[in-house]
Parts: C-alpha cells; structure tokens; sequence
C-alpha cells in the first residue's frame, strides 16, 4: 500500500507512507497448518498521530498492552501453528471444530531519526526495541482467544 499527502495535492501534511503485508498459509498434514506474517511499514515526512504505525495487543504482538508501541517505523513477524485436538481427542464431541495453537510474535515501532542513547545496533534496528511475545490459543471456528506473554522486557503476567 502507498499513500501521499500533500505535494500537489495541497492539504494541512506532506508525507508518503509505505506498508507492505506478507502472509502465508501452509498444509503440515490433514489436520494441521502453520500461518506467517510479515509487515513492513516506513514513512517520509511527518504523519499526523492517526497515520503512525501502532503495536501491542492483538492481531500485532500479543502479550503487550494495545497500542504500547508507535512510530513512524515499523516491522512485525507472527508465526502460529494450529492443531485439530478433534483428531486426537474424537471421543468428545464438544471438541468439534477446536483447534490449539502456538505463536510467537516479534517486532518493533519506532520513530527515525537519532538512535536510543546507549543502543547496540543490529542495523536499522537496536536490540532493545525489538520486542517478542509467545503464546498458545484456542480457535472455536466464530472466535479465538489467545494466551500470550512477553517474552522480552522485564512483565511477567499473562495477558487473555
């Protein structure tokens, strides 16, 4: 996705704002799959507040507080893996259509321009802002609910 402002088009900003969002879904068996995401978002000129790019809370990095992170940056890696219990638990009809799962979320919002004081970089990046969360969850086919922690950062309660 591409969106500009401003320019030639007049208005109150002036900004080009990039999101590129990846997702794959694989087969490991009958009654399994592994799904992955990855998002990439970057900005040139200023945004306003609505624009920037917001981690934290579900669908981003699960275990965080909603919206905990924001930038004008941004990357984030969801991987899950989902089960059938029913193929292996048949005996109980009340399993019908459940599925377990696994996940582990990474990423990290941030704002250009100087780096943290004291960062040691891995590149772009700086090792204390990139953030992870793990977790399991139940699918129900109409809802899912997620059990998830952080696993950086010094929280260590469970978030549902």
């Amino acid at each position: 996705m591409f969106e500009r402002a401003g320019g030639t088009f007049g208005g109150d900003y002036a900004f080009d704002r990039y999101l590129v969002d990846l997702r794959g879904h694989q087969s490991l068996g009958r009654d399994m799959r592994f799904d992955v995401r990855a998002r990439l978002g970057s900005t040139d000129g200023t945004l306003p507040s609505q624009y920037l790019y917001d981690l934290g809370g579900f669908s981003t990095l699960r275990g965080y507080r909603f919206k905990e992170f924001t930038g004008d940056r941004m990357l984030l890696f969801n991987a899950e893996c989902w089960v059938d219990v029913n193929r292996f638990w048949s005996d109980y009809w009340f399993l019908d259509g459940v599925n377990l799962g696994g996940f582990l979320d990474v990423g990290s919002a941030w704002f250009s321009g100087d780096p943290p004081e004291g960062a040691e970089s891995t590149g772009y990046l700086y090792k204390r802002d990139i953030k992870t969360s793990a977790g399991w969850g139940l699918d129900f086919e109409d809802f899912r609910i997620y059990f998830s922690k952080p696993a950086s950062g010094k929280r260590d309660d469970w978030d549902v």
